[in-house]
């Protein structure tokens, strides 16, 4: 069979594209509700936001013959306009988050060598040699990407190296949780007391933050969706399966307390507040007592 037969096979298997008029037809047809003074708007913000990223959160409507239970078209839009707010929310959390592990896990891995400032680019420093080749060549490749960011091109032109408190800062997120679960356990332990937690703990968190940051930065649905569930804070009983699950681990990982209940305690409530006619509570596994559990 030839590639030209091959390709046409393929996409006769799937559906064939559709104009964003069709898309308006299809959506009404289906149940979703769009007045016809609605229809231009509909269509002008289908052209901002892809059809199939819109179904995502027509799914808790859908009944089994491909049809919507009724639904207006605005309140699917001011859904998709409250998780956009809640993952820049949560991404704010992360990025805090984020800055405090680089900072804590240079700082106890330098310290804890004679020459701690390069350990970094050796194997002997490491649990496992392999692996520590396979995440060097990874830190090196994220080196060269950044290599004109001027505090990399200055450390570089002067000395010819980076000490780890200036490579740590062009470490992705699964750069860091591969270079803490390779360092050695004392390191660990210190690392993780900075989060009053046990080393293992922190391991899996890292995981699970990892997981989160891929889901929020490429703008994935977050509400209504089932997520991994990571493991539980101390003391912790109350499971939903969503992202609250999540928020209580970013809460336990957030070193600001006047910050996190002062702004991102605050913030939250205020969306929730924006939102609550909109919302379902338990499509983002929030309890009525939610801030009972948030607030540190």
């Amino acid at each position: 069979m030839d590639m030209s037969k091959a390709i046409q096979m393929l996409s006769y298997n799937l559906k064939k594209p559709k104009t964003f008029e069709d898309q308006i037809e299809l959506l009404k047809t289906r149940g979703v509700i769009i007045n016809s003074d609605e229809e231009e708007a509909a269509k002008n913000y289908l052209k901002r936001v892809n059809y199939y990223y819109f179904t995502g959160y027509l799914l808790k409507y859908k009944n089994p013959d491909e049809t919507y239970s009724p639904v207006e078209f605005k309140k699917i839009k001011d859904t998709i306009l409250f998780d956009s707010k809640l993952k820049n929310l949560l991404l704010y959390c992360l990025e805090n988050i984020e800055k405090s592990l680089k900072t804590n896990i240079a700082y106890y891995f330098a310290h804890n060598y004679e020459v701690g400032n390069i350990a970094y680019k050796y194997p002997s420093y490491f649990k496992d040699p392999q692996k520590h080749r396979i995440l060097l060549e990874k830190i090196d490749e994220n080196i060269e990407k950044n290599k004109e960011l001027p505090y990399i091109k200055h450390n570089l032109d002067k000395y010819g190296e980076l000490p780890i408190w200036v490579c740590i800062e062009v470490f992705t997120l699964g750069n860091l949780e591969h270079f803490y679960q390779l360092i050695e356990r004392n390191i660990q332990n210190k690392i993780a007391s900075v989060y009053s937690i046990p080393f293992n703990k922190l391991e899996k968190w890292l995981y699970s933050l990892r997981y989160l940051r891929n889901l929020v930065a490429h703008s994935q649905r977050i509400y209504g969706a089932i997520l991994k569930t990571p493991v539980k804070p101390k003391g912790v009983t109350y499971q939903s399966d969503r992202i609250f699950d999540y928020i209580l681990v970013i809460k336990e990982l957030y070193l600001d307390s006047d910050d996190w209940n002062e702004y991102v305690v605050k913030s939250l409530s205020n969306l929730l507040d924006s939102y609550g006619s909109k919302i379902e509570l338990e499509s983002i596994g929030f309890p009525s007592d939610w801030e009972n559990y948030i607030s540190k």
